[in-house]
């Protein structure tokens, strides 16, 4: 490589993730270079001018995964990813790019709004080296300069999910270990209780939406309830019957037993769910490149389903907008973003 070459793209603004150059092509009629970089950035260099333009950029590494995705409670056009790659990206969706971003120090694996849009929580997780990692750790993010306001870490394994309570009193963080944390957003996020039922590893949780208690699901195949007053288990299902919830990411709930028609397909795997806020539609994210658009409530293993295809296996997580005009999806190993346009038509 061209050491003047290198040199520029060092001084490129914005500067590259990763200046590592792995491929070029050269516009011999507009004399202008493309090049994508190490980093998944592609940039157009005018030769004459030495003007460099950001084409696009996504989350990169081969390695590692893209596992969190929120969607901002209060405006359409902005959701968030994290990754692997250890990036945070704030993603414009009707700009069609990235308007903020910014690089942790460690890999990540989850992300939430506050109800309120003000703060991003960003859990650590998916880290391939047993050394130097943060997993299990959490940090709190300004919602729109993405500036660090705290980091705190109570776990030694991966925090799968995060969720804010509708009151915006707590934080929870489901991990790896088992267990679920949950922190005051009120006492600059200490550890309030711990909730440590679950057999297996907890990795979705959601809050009732008057903030009274939280469900939780583990990769045992459960579905467990928590008072958020002591961080006690609700053991009678019949009392959170009638709740409603300001969420729905967990997998075992009632009204999606549906969507583990699996008889026959014991690879089929469901990776996350999410309900429109109008209660009309679930989707299902599955390890088979699938997402799944039910009616709900969804209680029939035979339920009727349109199926959505564009991402290869694994498609980590779903979420709809706020104003429910748009799914948006992401893979796990193909790091796409991918925006879907919802038309409300019955299945």
């Amino acid at each position: 490589m061209d050491g003047r070459l290198l040199n520029l793209i060092y001084s490129f603004h914005p500067a590259p993730h990763s200046a590592a150059v792995r491929s070029l092509y050269w516009d011999v009629a507009e004399d202008r270079l493309l090049i994508g970089t190490k980093g998944a950035e592609l940039f157009e260099l005018s030769r004459l001018t030495g003007d460099a333009i950001l084409v696009s950029e996504s989350h990169f590494d081969r390695t590692v995964q893209l596992q969190g995705l929120a969607v901002h409670p209060l405006r359409p056009e902005l959701i968030v990813t994290a990754g692997g790659d250890h990036t945070v990206r704030l993603w414009h969706l009707e700009k069609r790019c990235v308007i903020a971003k910014t690089a942790l120090d460690g890999a990540l694996q989850s992300v939430a709004f506050s109800p309120d849009g003000k703060w991003l929580a960003v859990g650590f997780g998916g880290s391939e080296s047993s050394k130097n990692h943060k997993d299990g750790a959490f940090a709190v993010l300004d919602g729109q300069t993405l500036e660090l306001l705290h980091e705190g870490r109570d776990s030694k394994l991966g925090a799968l999910d995060m969720t804010f309570s509708p009151d915006l009193t707590l934080l929870a963080l489901a991990s790896a270990d088992h267990c679920v944390y949950f922190y005051s957003t009120l006492d600059n996020f200490s550890l309030r209780f711990k909730f440590s039922k679950p057999s297996g590893r907890a990795t979705r949780l959601d809050f009732a939406a008057d903030s009274s208690m939280a469900r939780v699901s583990s990769d045992a195949f459960e579905l467990l309830f928590v008072s958020t007053m002591d961080g006690s288990q609700i053991t009678s299902p019949a009392s959170a019957a009638d709740v409603t919830w300001a969420s729905h990411k967990c997998l075992f709930a009632w009204d999606a037993q549906g969507v583990w028609d699996i008889a026959g397909k014991p690879d089929d795997h469901v990776h996350a769910l999410a309900k429109a806020n109008t209660q009309e539609m679930l989707v299902a994210a599955t390890n088979q490149g699938e997402i799944r658009v039910y009616n709900t409530p969804c209680l029939s293993r035979h339920t009727e389903q349109h199926k959505l295809h564009g991402h290869s296996l694994n498609v980590a997580n779903v979420a709809f907008t706020c104003d429910d005009t748009r799914l948006v999806s992401i893979g796990a190993n193909d790091k796409s973003l991918f925006v879907w346009k919802v038309t409300k038509t019955k299945l």
